[in-house]
């Protein structure tokens, strides 16, 4: 079974200003208050960016696989 690359949240630097969870259009991201992160449900996780490209701190990005592949999946469709 493949393992899924997941977006990758630098906890360090992420300031919990929530950005990111009202950017998800699948909700796959939550703040956990008693812990104080934000957490990825993977399972709904589309890979779609937008967390990535709202986040003020620049705390979540997406792996290079993922952005080579979206990168080249818009050179297809014309859009890059």
């Amino acid at each position: 079974m493949t393992k899924k690359v997941m977006p990758e949240i630098d906890r360090e630097i992420c300031d919990l200003c929530g950005d990111c969870l009202a950017a998800c259009p699948t909700q796959a991201l939550s703040l956990d208050a008693e812990r104080r992160v934000i957490v990825l449900d993977e399972e709904h996780c589309a890979y779609c960016g937008d967390c990535e490209a709202i986040c003020p701190a620049g705390a979540i990005r997406l792996p290079y696989e993922i952005r080579l592949a979206k990168r080249n999946k818009g050179d297809q469709d014309g859009s890059a």
